[in-house]
């Protein structure tokens, strides 16, 4: 586990990459592995369609944290929820909550303020991370936040940049900096890109990898290369195959074209693990394919010791 020891250092880790990369896969993956070093662990989906706790077989959450196993909490985070917690944590009570947020006319308002969500899930996500115990100990020794893919996550990652270009002084300002402040810090936070080995997603790997260094100036993590489809065939199926070449036959010729197939997809995916590891310069983990309809539980747990003796 030498190799990634540091990625269980960080309070916070955010997950992002190219849609359909199985981010939300990495990052369950990520809180199983924490869990079994015995962390406390939250995993933050972000105003989306919840798939982590069904995926481990719980309730959806439905915008509030739920402890669904020992020191493993889950929580979509959705921007209305997000708002009343806060409205109400400043209030204290629902009923002025209700008279004045539920107001059309504030809510017409606030609904105009650009980027209102994403800080109102940001700040949700740093309160989180701030969050203590009566013994003042820290609730949970990590976050990890499944971001929005690579389009919307950069501009989820900039949005504390944003705030400062345009504000100097007030709350919002104050809000920015702590969340820029939180983001950059190497200590606390890596940003992790998940990829898998097709043209494409290694590109835009490639492209985030560089937007989060150069332009945002937030930690890197590590690259997670997913779906390896590894070795098709035994030596003894490759033999078998060379003694088909010189047979003939419309049975024959398919299983050739199917082989012929499959050997080609190898390639290709030795090819682009090759040039994700050569030109990303960042730790990387490699997880199989897993050829099987629907992950389960041991599915999850099978990546997370594989994670674990990286």
């Amino acid at each position: 586990m030498n190799k990634n020891k540091e990625l269980f250092n960080k309070r916070v880790i955010v997950v992002t990459g190219k849609g359909g990369v199985g981010k939300t896969t990495v990052s369950t993956v990520i809180a199983i592995a924490a869990k079994k070093l015995g962390k406390k662990v939250l995993i933050c989906e972000v105003n989306t369609k919840e798939k982590i706790a069904p995926a481990l077989g719980y309730k959806e959450s439905n915008g509030i944290v739920q402890e669904i196993e020992n020191n493993l909490s889950t929580v979509n985070i959705i921007p209305n929820k997000a708002m009343e917690e806060y409205g109400l944590m400043i209030l204290k009570s629902k009923f002025i909550y209700n008279t004045v947020f539920n107001n059309k006319y504030v809510k017409k308002f606030l609904s105009a303020i650009p980027g209102l969500s994403e800080i109102l899930i940001w700040g949700k996500i740093r309160f989180h991370e701030q969050e203590k115990l009566k013994n003042g100990q820290n609730k949970y020794d990590i976050i990890i936040v499944d971001a929005p893919a690579t389009g919307h996550g950069i501009s989820f990652l900039k949005l504390p940049i944003a705030i400062l270009s345009i504000l100097q002084k007030g709350a919002l300002a104050k809000e920015g900096k702590e969340l820029y402040v939180l983001l950059t810090d190497e200590t606390k936070t890596s940003i992790n890109i998940v990829t898998i080995p097709e043209e494409l997603p290694v590109n835009e790997a490639r492209e985030l990898v560089d937007v989060v260094k150069k332009e945002l100036a937030m930690p890197l993590g590590n690259l997670f290369i997913n779906s390896n489809v590894g070795k098709l065939f035994s030596s003894q199926e490759l033999s078998l195959y060379k003694t088909l070449k010189n047979l003939d036959g419309d049975s024959v010729n398919i299983l050739k074209k199917a082989t012929n197939y499959r050997l080609n997809r190898e390639k290709l995916n030795q090819k682009y693990i090759k040039i994700a590891i050569d030109h990303i310069d960042l730790p990387s983990v490699i997880f199989p394919y897993l050829f099987v309809e629907k992950f389960e539980r041991k599915d999850f747990e099978y990546l997370a010791d594989i994670l674990l003796k990286n």
